[in-house]
């Protein structure tokens, strides 16, 4: 069974939009890196990151993306539901939303009885956004297999996770630090 998760977001154009993101099957041929870690891990949040097209070239966009911009990308924050082995809080780390501290995943104690288990991955099969507006997709992000762009396409730990894009590789995952998640919060890149 693939497991399916909806989320409502807005992007910045204020549209609502609805994403679905399927997961790899647990017992499908991801099934040496992914068996359990539906068991273990969940996305807490998704959010749409959409880039400005500072220089005002036009390059390339979906249908019914804001003109201004050149590319997006969909951010995952991830948290254990169970315990299992954490590695260091290397992004900033907001309780309300991880709560690694209220869940006592961070206990010294319990963290030193762990071992790394290569099944409690967790690898997204694809991630489509809907207008709510209108017909059909805005953005779909097909990861296809868990193995291609290794081993970008699988997530085995807490943390806060950003969609890139390789021409020839596909869809992969890359640890995020900064996640613009408050009211006039952004990220900038310096080229």
């Amino acid at each position: 069974m693939h497991g399916l998760i909806l989320l409502l977001a807005v992007i910045t154009t204020s549209a609502l939009v609805t994403m679905k993101i399927e997961m790899h099957d647990p017992n499908g041929a991801c099934k040496k890196y992914v068996e359990k870690g539906l068991d273990y891990l969940e996305i807490k949040y998704a959010r749409i990151l959409m880039f400005e097209n500072a220089d005002k070239k036009q390059l390339s966009r979906p249908a019914r993306i804001p003109k201004n911009t050149i590319g997006h990308s969909i951010s995952l924050a991830v948290a254990p539901k169970k315990q299992m082995m954490l590695g260091p809080i290397d992004y900033r780390y907001q309780e309300e939303s991880m709560k690694l501290v209220e869940n006592g995943f961070l206990d010294v104690d319990a963290l030193n009885s762990q071992s790394f288990q290569p099944n409690q991955h967790i690898s997204v099969k694809n991630i489509t956004i809907y207008d709510l507006k209108g017909p059909g997709w805005i953005l779909d992000h097909d990861f296809d297999s868990c193995q291609g762009f290794w081993p970008r396409r699988l997530i085995g730990d807490h943390g806060v996770y950003m969609s890139v894009q390789s021409k020839s590789l596909g869809y992969g995952w890359l640890r995020m630090y900064f996640d613009p998640s408050g009211i006039g919060e952004e990220m900038v890149w310096i080229v």
